[in-house]
């Protein structure tokens, strides 16, 4: 509860607030329940179609595919490493949809986002659709690949 105490402007104009017995005052505010409205169903699709499992890459890399959600927040591309904490680390997001198109033009030999280069080897990512709340699509789709710069 809130308890409100009032005060009344002398009339003598000196600037001065006199108190009116602010104990007879009492005002108790109780927050509202408000439900909130369930939040839709989530829908979408996350695929990526080139390049194919197990591809090598070399420099300059086109990754396609579709990304898109209902309320569509983001995509992004997680490396999928024991060597993550929780077995995923952050590659790179993006922030408007795509159909049938480009997801990603990797160079390879230049550093992602947090600057981390990756070496000669082999990898898995993930693509993860999120929609504005941050629930992510259950589908993502993972893609085997070697770099060999």
């Amino acid at each position: 509860s809130i308890q409100v105490s009032a005060f009344a402007h002398n009339a003598d104009d000196t600037g001065t607030f006199g108190n009116w017995n602010s104990d007879d005052i009492r005002v108790t505010i109780e927050p509202a329940l408000v439900a909130e409205a369930p939040l839709p169903p989530l829908s979408g699709r996350a695929a990526i179609v080139a390049p194919s499992q197990r591809a090598v890459f070399a420099g300059v890399v086109q990754i396609r595919g579709t990304a898109s959600s209902n309320n569509f927040g983001l995509y992004k591309f997680e490396l999928v490493d024991a060597r993550c904490a929780e077995g995923v680390c952050f590659m790179i997001d993006f922030k408007q949809p795509v159909a049938n198109g480009t997801l990603w033009r990797w160079d390879t030999r230049q550093p992602l986002p947090n600057g981390a280069v990756l070496s000669n080897g082999d990898y898995v990512m993930q693509l993860s659709v999120l929609d504005k709340w941050g629930r992510v699509l259950s589908s993502k789709p993972r893609l085997a690949f070697t770099i060999r710069n």
